[in-house]
């Protein structure tokens, strides 16, 4: 779901609402940001949490948004997905993991053998498991060495991944992963952004919205 929340008293192109809205599903709403910025971070995580079921609270932290704030540009997504080979819980049993590469905790651990997309290549193996429907797929890379990890992530690349998701053949494989939930993610975009290229746009100096927006008098 998209939504733009813009500063009730404040001045933006007619052509920039209209694009967003019919392109990419992304109506306008006008919010009261300059004296109300609270009121209007809970309203919208409000809005999120209608819109995704209740699976995604509080988007917006404490103290995100201020009366400085004009524009809050909304995504939200989430995905509730069926193994298309599901484990079975009673399978499931402690077995000690390795969080950081050499501190063993005994965890739960899932547990089943089946056909899977499985490849070895790079010092990893690669797992390809996909949910009900064929079109998606949660694809494992497990580094051989047991503290690679971190080296991993750091020389990762779009290529390379691809890669090794092509290599995978459909193979009987024993698959043991541990029981993990996902939640309160948050990802900093900012250095990542700048890095590809994006650099003005969080220059104060040098930012330019005036597509978006009109210029302050």
């Amino acid at each position: 779901v998209n939504r733009l929340f813009g500063e009730q008293s404040y001045t933006f192109v007619p052509a920039f609402v209209e694009l967003t809205r019919d392109r990419y599903a992304a109506p306008f709403e006008a919010v009261d940001f300059i004296t109300a910025a609270e009121a209007q971070r809970v309203h919208i995580n409000s809005w999120v949490m209608e819109q995704t079921n209740d699976r995604i609270e509080d988007l917006l932290p404490e103290r995100s948004l201020d009366p400085t704030t004009r524009l809050v540009l909304v995504n939200a997504v989430y995905f509730l997905g069926t193994w298309e080979h599901a484990f079975d819980p009673e399978a499931t049993s402690d077995a000690a993991f390795y969080v950081n590469g050499s501190a063993a905790t005994d965890v739960p651990m899932m547990q089943q053998t089946q056909t899977f997309g499985y490849a070895e290549a790079d010092g990893v193996q690669v797992l390809e498991m996909p949910y009900v429907g064929d079109e998606l797929a949660m694809t494992v890379v497990l580094p051989e060495e047991r503290d690679g990890l971190g080296s991993l992530e750091e020389s990762l690349t779009q290529e390379q991944f691809d890669g090794w998701v092509a290599a995978t053949t459909e193979r009987r494989t024993q698959v043991i992963l541990p029981r993990f939930e996902l939640e309160d993610a948050r990802i900093e975009l900012k250095d990542a952004l700048i890095a590809m290229g994006m650099e003005q746009a969080f220059d104060r100096n040098l930012a330019d919205f005036t597509a978006m927006a009109a210029p302050a008098n």
